[in-house]
């Protein structure tokens, strides 16, 4: 671990990379890699030349279906709707809501948005009697 000890952290070029988050950060470790570029002209699911590319997103308790938090009044709502109002938009930054077509067909039409196909593999960790962030929110998720 020597490789931490400076101002800049060096990583070798074969070593994958994880993003891993928990709750709003598993969030937002899946919007990371289901986000579509900024660049003009870029392809959904390219890297930018330079950038690390992310192996596997591992959103632990994430909550994943903004929408869902809110309609169902979620103990996890309350943080969505500092966030984001409690009005969300369709296109608004809802995971659930940026899987490509045929991994949302469980969605309603007006749900379906543009979406991208993820840049990396994906692991869902959820504890079955979490009360804050339900489990429903990643077997939504799962089977959109």
């Amino acid at each position: 671990l020597g490789f931490l000890g400076g101002d800049t952290l060096s990583l070798p070029p074969w070593l994958p990379i994880a993003i891993v988050g928990h709750s709003a950060g598993g969030h937002l470790a899946a919007w990371s890699q289901l986000r579509r570029p900024r660049r003009p002209g870029a392809l959904a699911g390219t890297v930018p030349a330079g950038a690390l590319e992310v192996a596997v997103v591992v959103s632990v308790a994430g909550i994943l279906d903004l929408r869902y938090a809110l309609e169902e009044g979620q103990d996890c709502a309350r943080a969505v709707a500092q966030l984001f109002g409690t009005h969300l938009r369709y296109g608004d930054p809802s995971p659930v809501e940026m899987l490509p077509p045929c991994w949302r067909n469980s969605l309603p039409a007006e749900r379906q948005v543009a979406a991208t196909w993820p840049r990396a593999r994906f692991g869902l960790v959820h504890g079955e009697l979490d009360r804050v962030v339900p489990v429903a929110q990643s077997i939504r998720f799962c089977v959109a």
